[in-house]
C-alpha cells in the first residue's frame, strides 16, 4: 500500500534518477567551452615548450663551440657584430 504522504513525482523533483537525466542546451555548451579551454591551455603549453626546445637547439651550439665562457665573464666590449673576431663580454 501506498504512503499517503508522499507525492507522486517528488523523487524526481527532489534530486531522484530523473533529475540526472537531463541534458538541456546549457550542459552541451559548458561542455563544449570547457573542452574548449583544455585544448587552449593544452596547446599553450605546447607552444611554450616548443619555443624553448627551438632556442636551446639553436643556442647550444654557439655555447659550446663558438663562445668563450672566460671571456664572456671577464670581458667589458660587446661587439657581437664584429665579422673578423666578434667579442662577447658582460663585465660591465
Amino acid at each position: 500500500m501506498a504512503n499517503s504522504n508522499t507525492v507522486p513525482g517528488a523523487a524526481v523533483a527532489a534530486g531522484g534518477a530523473g533529475a540526472f537525466d537531463r541534458r538541456d542546451l546549457d550542459w552541451y555548451v559548458d561542455k563544449a567551452v570547457q573542452a574548449l579551454v583544455f585544448l587552449c591551455g593544452i596547446s599553450a603549453i605546447v607552444f611554450v615548450l616548443g619555443i624553448f626546445i627551438f632556442v636551446f637547439k639553436e643556442g647550444v651550439g654557439f655555447i659550446f663551440h663558438h663562445m668563450n665562457v672566460r671571456e664572456f665573464f671577464l670581458t667589458p666590449y660587446w661587439f657581437p657584430s664584429d665579422a673578423d673576431a666578434p667579442e662577447y663580454g658582460s663585465w660591465r
